[in-house]
């Protein structure tokens, strides 16, 4: 259905990602890029701006070079509008009114170290999601004329994707209709009201 699991027996791709490198596996006969089929579990490696075809939708694949090796993007279905003057926050448990970053669960794959923190992470239910997305990560205040970023989280970074260049937002940066706010395994587009 065009959301991201850690694991699952339904799924439509694998994404492997490296320091240097990503790799996209078929698991669907109905994948393609740029027309080309790739038939199930056709490796590809994605190394520029590219469109996939999937029988869930279209992604995006956009290499960043910067606290990311790339961005694998998808039209979501999740919206919240946001007031001139009003705060909404973004995180896996945000304040209202606030967007919430979808729950993955799962520790399939992460290999865990032996030691006394990584036993009670693991007991706690610890994911990725967990220790790169904040539960209140950052927040957006649109005024008029413009539309602030807050970084609410001192150790998960808040990054903005602008014209295909990312940065990190260290502290309260402006950002416009257009940009991304890349957060965790989180990409939210910033758009007008329609």
């Amino acid at each position: 259905d065009g959301t991201w699991v850690t694991s699952s027996d339904e799924a439509i791709l694998r994404i492997e990602v490296s320091r240097n490198r990503v790799v996209l596996h078929a698991l669907s006969p109905e994948v393609s890029i740029a027309g080309a089929i790739l038939g199930s579990g056709g490796p590809i490696e994605l190394s520029s701006d590219t469109t996939i075809d999937t029988p869930a939708g279209q992604l995006r694949y956009l290499p960043t070079r910067s606290g990311y090796v790339g961005l694998v993007m998808n039209e979501g279905g999740r919206k919240l509008g946001v007031k001139n003057g009003q705060v909404a926050e973004i995180g896996r448990k945000p304040n209202p009114p606030g967007l919430a970053f979808p729950a993955r669960d799962g520790q399939e794959n992460i290999q865990w170290c032996s030691g006394a923190r990584a036993a009670r992470a693991k007991r706690e239910d610890f994911s990725l999601d967990r220790v790169l997305a904040g539960r209140q990560q950052a927040s957006i205040r649109p005024e008029r004329d413009s539309i602030e970023l807050h970084p609410m989280h001192d150790d998960c970074a808040t990054f903005v994707l602008r014209e295909g260049r990312i940065g990190r937002a260290k502290r309260p940066v402006r950002v416009r209709v257009g940009d991304m706010i890349v957060a965790g395994t989180n990409v939210i587009a910033l758009r007008a009201p329609e």
